[in-house]
């Protein structure tokens, strides 16, 4: 049982910390946190920064037209889940004939300001030119969140892309330490799967939150656990992440 509870908290843990090079950054994209001081924050901007770059997410490139998949008003849809840009990518192949399109990871720290989840100041040299982004959230997640919060949908209130957590967890690090940490995924089966195998968590009760929620609390003193998070990107994309990498080494 230690066993399998370290291999476990060891895949999300190297997930979050093992620099990921395929994962693309367009050139209008990339920016960087400067040394900013938020006076109530209980992470400081580039650890934030850095957590948000260990997720991938997934945009839709339109290769014959070479740009990326949007709204009619310009802004690009990021989808937190691949399960989502391959239903999408699949829609897409049904209506239209012919049309040739990918899946183009991003990593959410790239998209993360033009898709509002950070203030302006916490992140500078963003290119202002780079069109603005549209976080969607999963369906199936939203779904489960709304369960779990037992609140209905509404319709006049654009929904946040939900997270899972069940609070602070004794996290065994790869080195074999341990470190209290506030592990959150993006998929309310993955969050399943940490209580079944983590002894200190099998009682605890599955929260849902919104990732901008979060980054508030964290960024405004305010959050819901008062541990080092760890963002926890579904292993589905991480896989995929794994297998671009190892495709582009191959050739």
């Amino acid at each position: 049982a230690a066993a399998a509870v370290g291999a476990f908290h060891a895949a999300y843990f190297q997930v979050a910390h093992t620099p990921r090079p395929a994962i693309h950054r367009p050139p209008s994209a990339i920016h960087r946190s400067r040394p900013i001081i938020c006076a109530d924050a209980i992470i400081e901007p580039d650890a934030l920064m850095r957590e948000l770059n260990s997720v991938p997410c997934f945009a839709i490139l339109l290769e014959e037209e070479d740009k990326l998949y949007g709204t009619d008003d310009g802004a690009t849809l990021v989808y937190t889940t691949l399960s989502d840009a391959q239903r999408v990518l699949a829609q897409l192949a049904d209506t239209y004939d012919g049309v040739k399109a990918r899946a183009q990871p991003v990593s959410l720290g790239a998209v993360a300001r033009r898709a509002g989840l950070l203030p302006d100041d916490v992140v500078a040299e963003a290119d202002e030119s780079a069109a603005p982004a549209t976080l969607v959230a999963s369906p199936t997640e939203l779904r489960n969140a709304r369960q779990l919060c037992g609140a209905p949908r509404d319709a006049r209130k654009p929904p946040g892309v939900p997270v899972f957590h069940v609070g602070a967890v004794r996290w065994r690090l790869p080195s074999g330490d341990e470190e209290e940490l506030w592990p959150l995924f993006f998929r309310h089966d993955d969050v399943l799967e940490l209580r079944e195998k983590t002894p200190d968590a099998a009682d605890a009760d599955v929260q849902a939150s919104t990732l901008d929620a979060v980054v508030a609390g964290l960024l405004g003193g305010a959050p819901d656990v008062a541990a080092r998070p760890l963002l926890c990107a579904p292993l589905e994309s991480v896989e995929f992440m794994r297998a671009a990498a190892n495709s582009e080494e191959a050739s």
